[in-house]
């Protein structure tokens, strides 16, 4: 896998702090399932860092 920073699009971040990065949403969602078995009290929220699109400028979607 290329570690190149500019092919991830998507940034996870635990309690507002960066944890992971993926290339799509879906694998961001993928990710999230399998941080909450780590840390299940801890709030998870995902970041769009990619091209702007019009329903994403708020920052990152909050997941319970």
């Amino acid at each position: 896998m290329n570690d190149d920073p500019k092919q991830y699009t998507w940034s996870i971040r635990k309690n507002g702090k960066e944890c992971a990065r993926s290339t799509t949403r879906a694998e961001a969602d993928r990710i999230i399932v399998q941080l909450k078995k780590i840390s299940p009290n801890a709030q998870f929220t995902v970041h769009y860092e990619g091209k702007s699109i019009s329903h994403c400028d708020r920052g990152g979607k909050p997941l319970g």
